[in-house]
């Protein structure tokens, strides 16, 4: 029987972030609109745009800064 590594996630593990069609808006504007993405466990991002396309804003959110 093999033993599982200490702090490797199970086989079949959910997802640890998951956001769909998330949309902000700073009045009229709308600095997020309709976006989707899943972050596996032990997974390692990157978050790249333009200055001004809401990456603070979505990891605010995500956060709940």
């Amino acid at each position: 029987m093999v033993e599982p590594r200490l702090g490797a996630p199970p086989l079949f593990a959910p997802p640890m972030i998951v956001v769909r069609d998330l949309v902000k808006r700073y009045g009229a504007r709308e600095a997020i609109s309709g976006l989707s993405f899943t972050i596996k466990h032990s997974e390692i991002v990157g978050f790249l745009s333009p200055n001004s396309a809401g990456k603070s804003s979505t990891l605010r959110i995500v956060a709940k800064y």
